[in-house]
């Protein structure tokens, strides 16, 4: 009996193990990428032992302006937070202290909005930014972010001021608090807190680099196209002589 228990406990860590293992490698043959010279990333069959080496940091600084793209996704990743966070939480509290049936089909609603790929939305969008003049803005993507983050910020506030008692804010209009000052206890009680934080969390964009080729997103570098930098990168001359 005990040593059917400890082939069991075995035959449990070595699942474990191979779970591990084929989660990881992906992440770790990422990284190895990041190191290896511009000839064995191409390399076929593959390498899996080579000098490692930092030609391809440097090629990053050389051909890309990181301080202006770093500048570009914090500003709008905290732009788009702020306003779907200005927007939907007003709106979720408002729907969840409406009185009216539809109130919670009108959140699942804002629910579906959250659905539609962004993808869809790129041609009409980038229309609309034509004719308002924000074509090439910072604007631009904010805007588009928050109009798709902050119905999802609506639905999940939505949630968590209906769980939030409402005698709280009935106590502080019978103190003589008007209804945006009655309202600030349901906004930061212990109910409301981890919704306030997690809409924050998924409002914030992540930036990536599909984000910075949008035809909305304003040019890093006006004096150097996309394509010349390329032509100019170690990978493109690899390319090139194979």
């Amino acid at each position: 009996m005990p040593d059917r228990a400890r082939l069991s406990l075995l035959a449990r860590r070595f699942a474990i193990c191979v779970v591990l293992v084929t989660a990881l490698a992906p992440v770790v043959w990422l990284f190895s990428i990041a190191y290896k010279p511009t000839s064995d990333i191409f390399a076929s069959p593959p390498t899996l032992l080579f000098s490692p080496t930092w030609d391809n940091f440097s090629s990053v600084f050389r051909y890309f302006n990181l301080g202006r793209l770093l500048e570009s996704s914090l500003i709008i990743a905290i732009g788009s937070t702020a306003l779907s966070l200005l927007i939907g939480v007003p709106a979720g509290y408002a729907l969840a202290r409406s009185t009216s049936p539809r109130a919670i089909w009108l959140a699942y609603f804002f629910l579906i909005i959250r659905t539609v790929p962004p993808i869809a939305t790129l041609i009409p969008f980038y229309l609309l930014m034509r004719d308002i003049g924000l074509l090439g803005t910072w604007w631009a993507v904010i805007i588009l972010n928050t109009a798709l983050n902050s119905a999802f910020v609506v639905w999940m506030m939505f949630a968590f001021f209906r769980a939030a008692p409402a005698s709280i804010e009935e106590a502080a209009m019978t103190d003589g608090c008007t209804d945006f000052r009655a309202s600030s206890p349901a906004r930061s009680s212990a109910s409301c807190s981890p919704g306030t934080i997690f809409s924050t969390r998924c409002s914030s964009p992540r930036p990536t680099p599909r984000r910075s080729r949008s035809p909305c997103f304003p040019p890093m570098a006006p004096r150097t196209s996309h394509g010349e930098r390329w032509a100019r990168s170690p990978i493109s001359r690899r390319c090139r002589s194979s």
